[in-house]
């Protein structure tokens, strides 16, 4: 089977970053132009929010009558589709896309607020999503459990009234975010993280961050 270009790695490339994984990802700026690399196998990450169904690993609201997944229909564009036609989210995206417990959640029927770091944010992070706290590449599994922390503390699995009432919880583990006012604008504790936009979605919303939350 031919490996699926991962557009995260071509994204780093075009910010001017270098991405590599030991024993996983082969980064090679000459063959990156030529759209020749790995991608990172993390689509059996374990499901993020703890619940687990056969197709897909949705909460029982999820699903219809017939225990099919009820996917977003005509009545407006889903969070997945709105990460892929916005630009600024583009590398958060690109590790999400891979991981079907998040693409799941993004795809179908039920509220979920998400926590978007924008690129630049991403690239200047000293650790990257896939690494271990002392910033070295980890096997293919323990890859795949970084990966999917990192995303779960930007995923609130529900609607977020602006300004939170207090502290919510996000799918990590130990992990709760505030969102407060700052003049006209929003700030996400801890961190004080600027919002930089928010974008509406059938399925939920996007806030765009100037910054990452710590899994």
């Amino acid at each position: 089977m031919r490996p699926r270009i991962l557009g995260l790695t071509a994204a780093l490339f075009a910010l001017g970053g270098t991405y590599a994984l030991q024993n996983q990802l082969a980064f090679n700026p000459g063959a990156a132009r030529e759209g020749t690399v790995i991608p990172l196998p993390i689509s059996s990450a374990p499901l993020l929010d703890g619940t687990r169904r056969s197709s897909g690993g949705m909460p029982d609201s999820w699903f219809n009558g017939d225990g099919e997944p009820t996917r977003v229909g005509s009545e407006g564009a889903s969070l997945a589709d709105t990460l892929t036609v916005e630009r600024r989210g583009r590398v958060w995206w690109d590790y999400a896309r891979d991981v079907s417990s998040v693409t799941t959640r993004l795809t179908h029927a039920g509220r979920t607020t998400l926590l978007v770091p924008v690129d630049s944010a991403v690239m200047k992070m000293a650790r990257k999503p896939h690494q271990n706290a002392d910033g070295s590449t980890p096997n293919d599994e323990t890859v795949q459990k970084n990966v999917a922390q990192w995303l779960a503390a930007h995923i609130v699995p529900s609607d977020v009234e602006l300004p939170t009432s207090g502290p919510v919880k996000t799918l990590a583990e130990g992990v709760e975010v505030e969102i407060v006012q700052d003049g006209e604008g929003w700030l996400v504790k801890p961190g004080d993280i600027k919002v930089l936009g928010i974008k509406d979605a059938s399925n939920g919303r996007i806030l765009y961050l100037d910054g990452v939350l710590a899994a």
